[in-house]
């Protein structure tokens, strides 16, 4: 049979292009951000690194671009090779009818998904190995690698890539084999053209199995954890289980619509051919649908996580601090520099990253200090109290956030030694367990030992409740430096802070989705072209029976705008469930949490989805329609 597999690949060399396509396309993505994975985590070379953090945000980066090509390349290409070997249903029967047996039929199908499989992964990790500099040069110039960074060949990369493609495409075609195998021939003859079923058994199992998985790790997170849904990179596993359930539960949507559909046409006398198409053909247009609800359900969900993500982060500093302005040093600033006024307390914080280790000299933990001066903490900055008091006044209190103290053993009243910056060591009580910090462990300490330090920020806050006067702010005022330091309304600070924040998040998610992304686009063209193709004697029909060019030019192309919008249903029912489950889990932590959608980004990826489906579908249907009717209906 692999002779004949052989064959039946050099026949249908136009038809296997768009699964190779696929192949080569996603074997080379993933072999780029694998190499880059690889890359930052080896030190082997880079003499400037320091614990490994110039290549932190490079690692993220690289680690969850590669996590999300790995999920949206098995996806798609399962539902390609799956696609390509139900469109060949009237094939298969032929074969059987002329005596195959259903295992010859199996070698036949894996055989040539191994030839095709083999040679396309080979070659896109190739060229994914040649093309790593170019992620490189993009790495270093939006600032997530440094300039000395290198992607040099990694042959732990392309294992995986060759693996993880091979393995999609054979579970593509094997799933597909197994149902065609065992359909009688002329029944398999009636369905190649007219195949009204909804849904598999193992497609259903698969999404609802998905859908399960994303409300146990929503659930999981919110009510052990919901600091972790506040990071992107840790919660992103919910986005992403839920849109491939309900990528997977697509063809679920089908029945429904047509059924709305036929009722919508009751009164008509003619057939629509689009809603014919629709009705009878659900695979085909489910599985066009696939790449367009990958596409647009990640952007959604993704970048709702980010903004509601940088909601939190904000609201929190503004719930704790309780301040009306803010002090923002432009140079170095001293504590000694700020007192308090009538009618105002002013609270410099200086950052001080320190090391704890406990009584004999053990380490435990580095953490990142916050020196606040005494009587602090309960008073003008109000952080969440888990255990002890925030109202030590002596000046060796030290106080951790929940977190750190479950991770490191620590206890209230625990005495600790700790190592400053400028790496005195004192010894400091734990009288506080407050709640964790949402992006780092939250500890402060008394800012005594630190009076040499420049200040970060200071925090204005009424001590009356009224408003701050002009005056008031004034009397601050003439108290700084000049020029050492800017006063700003707390409001305008933190929406500063917010936009910093969102734009971060943006550059992130751009870094991250952009080539996901750029492979779904391409995978919507792919996956319609793949379509289209084998619908010649369809199209052959249709013109016998005196439908001109350009009105099957506008069905095909309707039928794609179809697929567009029905693609865009489970990518709404995606990012809604990740809003909703994000959101239950940031109300654990803050007081609100606004519904924001990334409206821009999810209509901009909808309108890319529209203009590849649309320009595709006009390309491809015109030069299948060149062939003259007689021959599209003798096609094989």
């Amino acid at each position: 049979m692999l002779g004949i597999a052989f064959a039946t690949v050099r026949h249908r060399i136009a038809s296997f292009a768009t699964a190779f396509l696929a192949l080569v396309l996603g074997s080379g993505a993933i072999t780029m951000t694998a190499s880059a994975l690889v890359a930052t985590s080896s030190t082997h070379g880079h003499r400037q690194i320091a614990g490994g953090s110039p290549l932190l945000s490079a690692q993220n980066m690289a680690g969850q671009s590669t996590g999300l090509l790995v999920c949206i390349v098995v996806l798609i290409v399962i539902a390609t090779f799956a696609l390509m070997i139900d469109l060949r249903q009237r094939e298969l029967a032929l074969f059987s009818l002329l005596g195959t047996s259903a295992g010859q039929l199996w070698r036949l199908i894996l055989g040539e998904v191994v030839i095709v499989a083999s040679i396309a992964s080979v070659a896109g990790c190739v060229i994914g190995s040649a093309c790593s500099g170019i992620l490189r040069h993009w790495m270093v110039v939006h600032s997530v690698a440094p300039g000395w960074f290198h992607i040099g060949f990694s042959l732990v990369a392309v294992l995986i890539a060759f693996v993880v493609t091979v393995t999609a495409a054979l579970i593509g075609a094997a799933v597909v084999a197994i149902r065609a195998t065992r359909v009688r021939p002329l029944d398999a003859l009636r369905e190649a053209d007219i195949d009204s079923r909804t849904i598999s058994i193992s497609r259903l199992l698969l999404g609802l199995l998905l859908l399960l998985g994303a409300v146990a790790a929503a659930h999981g997170i919110a009510t052990t954890e919901p600091r972790d849904a506040v990071n992107p990179r840790k919660y992103a596993d919910v986005p992403v289980l839920l849109v491939g359930g309900f990528v997977m539960l697509t063809p679920l949507l089908l029945a429904p619509i047509s059924i709305l559909m036929n009722r919508l046409a009751i009164h008509r006398d003619d057939a629509s051919p689009v809603r014919a198409g629709i009705t009878y053909a659900r695979r085909r247009t489910a599985a066009s649908a696939v790449p367009i609800a990958v596409s647009v359900g990640l952007v959604g969900a993704l970048l709702a996580v980010g903004a509601a993500s940088t909601h939190a982060i904000v609201e929190r500093s503004k719930v704790e601090t309780g301040a009306t302005y803010v002090i923002v040093p432009r140079h170095s600033l001293l504590a000694t520099r700020l007192h308090s006024v009538p009618g105002a307390t002013v609270t410099p914080v200086i950052d001080a990253p320190i090391t704890i280790a406990n009584r004999q000299g053990s380490y435990l933990d580095k953490l990142n200090g916050q020196a606040v001066p005494d009587g602090s903490l309960g008073h003008s900055l109000l952080p969440t109290l888990i255990a002890g008091s925030l109202r030590a006044r002596i000046g060796n209190w030290l106080v951790v956030d929940q977190r750190t103290a479950n991770s490191d053993g620590l206890a209230v009243g625990q005495l600790l030694r700790v190592t400053l910056p400028d790496h005195g060591i004192v010894d400091l009580r734990v009288s506080g367990v407050i709640a964790s910090g949402l992006t780092r462990d939250d500890t402060y300490l008394p800012n005594a030992y630190l009076a040499a330090s420049s200040v970060s920020i200071a925090y204005v806050r009424s001590t009356t409740g009224a408003r701050i006067s002009k005056a008031t702010l004034r009397e601050i005022r003439a108290g700084l430096p000049v020029r050492s330091a800017v006063i700003e309304p707390a409001t305008a600070y933190f929406d500063a802070e917010a936009s910093k924040l969102a734009q971060q998040s943006r550059t992130a998610a751009t870094l991250i989705l952009g080539i996901p992304l750029l492979y779904c686009l391409i995978a919507v063209a792919n996956t319609l072209v793949l379509a289209i193709a084998y619908r010649k004697r369809e199209f052959g029909a249709y013109s016998l029976v005196g439908m001109t060019r350009n009105q099957l030019v506008g069905l095909v192309t309707t039928e794609s705008v179809f697929a567009v919008a029905l693609g865009v249903i489970p990518a709404f029912l995606a990012t809604a469930g990740t809003i909703m489950a994000q959101r239950y889990a940031l109300l654990h932590l803050v007081r609100s949490a606004p519904i924001q959608v990334p409206w821009s980004a999810v209509c901009a990826t909808i309108g890319a989805c529209l203009l590849f489906a649309a320009c595709t579908a006009l390309v491809t249907s015109t030069r299948i329609l060149r062939t003259s009717a007689v021959k599209l209906v003798s096609a094989s």
